[in-house]
């Protein structure tokens, strides 16, 4: 999924349903795909989102 923000398009996943929610969010270098694992066995237990923050170098 993606959002706008300020003219910038943000990436986000959201996976799962629950009261317990968790936020993912990935460090320099990375993308929310190093969290696929994690996401998709989190989503069983509570509701997952990771934010894909915009890449500086990416054109």
């Amino acid at each position: 999924m993606n959002i706008n923000i300020d003219g910038l398009n943000i990436e986000y996943i959201k996976r799962g349903e629950s009261e317990n929610k968790i936020l993912l969010l990935h460090g320099w270098g990375c993308s929310i795909e190093t969290f696929t694992n994690m996401i998709n066995y989190l989503a069983n237990f509570m509701e997952v989102y990771a934010i894909d923050f915009p890449r500086i170098w990416k054109k």
